[in-house]
């Protein structure tokens, strides 16, 4: 078995392979799959027999480009495979388990409609067939048809399999699924003409929580493409890490073959890659692209003026808000947070509202805020506008929610207010520190440590503050003593005073 692997590998990458190879291969797995979707099979059922009539003729039709591929190409020439995608979707009779053999029988078909019959005894499936429109590579071809052998739960051969496992075009081993989407950018995608960049982008979900969500951005290395910059891509849920990598590799040809010559910039574009096939462009300007949708229907969404336009409006929204945020942290230290769902479903109603709060400290000549509130501004606290009805603090997470109809002067005066009660409690703090480092100075306070533990540091704090009380009374007492805090009181031979945590003088 392993030598006529071998063979069979070395007549494909020679060109010496003919077509009676490879179909010799296909012949007993085609002719499972033609009997399992055949349309006298579902004679009953006329809207059945008319889908999988047309999925035959598809697949009639790659198998004839799979022979004359053969015929055309070169192994040779470095040509680039232009791949493009067809989704394959029909029915198959589901097969269950009798209750009395305990054997497998095709389930009756019975007079119903379509979609009730799908859902009891039929089995839809839906496979995509990556194949190569320019006829110069089978590779893509061949391992499509392994899938879809695999779908149907057909025995394909194993030397196909392992040839198809062997080529750097598909999967190289049963390893790869458990590889991550980061992972097969790196190794996939390294050293080519542009560049698929992962950031970890850290976003509050209704300020309850912070969720690590991973973000992608397309940036084309050459400085002829500069003026693609930064196109933001989202990658939903359903989308395989290696359907992932094929869509982002077809979205950089997509940007050299149509926006690069034409001279258009896309900074700020927002597109989603679903698993799907079509190609739709939302209220939000969002362009969703279908992985499995043809290449042109692609070519032709970047280029349209829908797509340009909203993402010429989302740079300068962009722009506007980068010149918002900077002067607003110039007078006032303040950090914007993005990441509420509010924002997220409506970024333009968003950078409006900032837009208008702007204009109104403008306007208004609102003062400067302080050294204690612009300290709570800058180290603390990021302002997240929000659909709530006060003002609400997490100091876990350092966020401040402001109404989003709250005017500016309210939310400076709520600043102010916070910052007066910052400097009290850090004038506070910062008497208790030195009142402590005082004691423990001059007691050599320390805590006790007994079987790898530490008194609490709470309790500790709390005899610290007594101490601190008392320190001119037990000075004199203590003088060249050492007295650790303990749960125990005692006085050692060599000059130390064990002091419960809970003593009161």
């Amino acid at each position: 078995m392993w030598l006529s692997t071998r063979l069979f590998s070395r007549q494909l990458c020679t060109n010496s392979c003919k077509d009676e190879d490879i179909l010799k291969l296909l012949n007993k797995p085609l002719k499972v799959l033609y009997s399992k979707i055949h349309p006298d099979r579902f004679a009953n059922h006329p809207e059945i027999a008319t889908k999988n009539q047309q999925t035959l003729q598809s697949l009639n039709a790659f198998v004839d480009m799979l022979t004359h591929i053969k015929e055309q190409q070169h192994w040779t020439t470095n040509k680039r495979p232009c791949l493009e995608t067809s989704h394959l979707e029909f029915y198959i009779p589901c097969t269950i388990h009798s209750e009395d053999q305990g054997t497998k029988t095709p389930a009756s078909l019975h007079e119903q409609q379509p979609e009730h019959v799908e859902a009891a005894n039929v089995q839809k499936i839906s496979v995509p067939v990556v194949y190569d429109a320019s006829q110069c590579d089978s590779l893509h071809l061949l391992g499509s048809f392994v899938q879809l052998f695999r779908s149907c739960n057909i025995e394909t051969p194993q030397q196909l399999v392992r040839w198809t496992k062997s080529s750097s075009l598909l999967e190289r081993d049963t390893k790869e699924g458990n590889l991550s989407l980061g992972q097969l950018l790196q190794r996939d995608v390294a050293g080519k003409a542009y560049e698929l960049r992962i950031r970890n982008k850290r976003h509050s979900t209704d300020g309850m929580m912070l969720k690590d969500k991973v973000a992608y951005e397309c940036r084309v290395l050459r400085s002829s493409l500069m003026r693609a910059y930064s196109i933001k891509i989202d990658i939903k849920y359903d989308v395989s890490p290696r359907m992932a990598v094929e869509g982002l590799k077809r979205l950089a040809d997509c940007i050299q073959r149509v926006i690069v010559p034409r001279g258009i910039s896309i900074r700020g574009g927002v597109i989603e890659l679903d698993g799907g096939s079509q190609v739709e462009q939302d209220s939000l300007g969002i362009l969703h692209l279908g992985l499995c949708a043809r290449l042109t229907r692609w070519e032709e969404a970047l280029e349209s003026d829908s797509f340009i336009s909203s993402c010429w409006e989302a740079s300068r929204m962009k722009e506007m808000f980068l010149e918002m945020e900077n002067e607003l942290a110039q007078a006032w230290s303040v950090r914007f947070v993005c990441g509420d769902a509010w924002v997220e479903e409506a970024p333009r109603e968003y950078l409006k509202l900032l837009s208008s709060h702007l204009e109104s400290w403008r306007e208004n000549k609102v003062q400067v805020l302080d050294e204690y509130t612009s300290r709570l501004c800058k180290e603390y606290v990021s302002i997240m506008f929000r659909k709530v009805v006060r003002f609400e603090e997490e100091p876990d997470w350092g966020i401040l929610s402001v109404p989003r109809d709250e005017k500016v002067e309210d939310i400076l005066r709520y600043l102010q207010e916070r910052g007066t009660s910052l400097a009290q409690s850090a004038r506070k703090k910062q008497r208790e520190v030195a009142q402590i480092e005082a004691v423990r100075k001059s007691l050599r306070l320390e805590r006790l440590k007994r079987d790898d533990k530490v008194v609490d540091s709470i309790q500790f704090r709390k005899c610290c503050d007594r101490l601190a009380s008392s320190c001119s009374v037990l000075k004199p007492i203590l003088q060249g003593l050492s007295v650790v805090v303990s749960d125990h009181f005692k006085v050692t031979e060599n000059g130390e005073v064990y002091l419960p945590f809970d003593w009161k003088w």
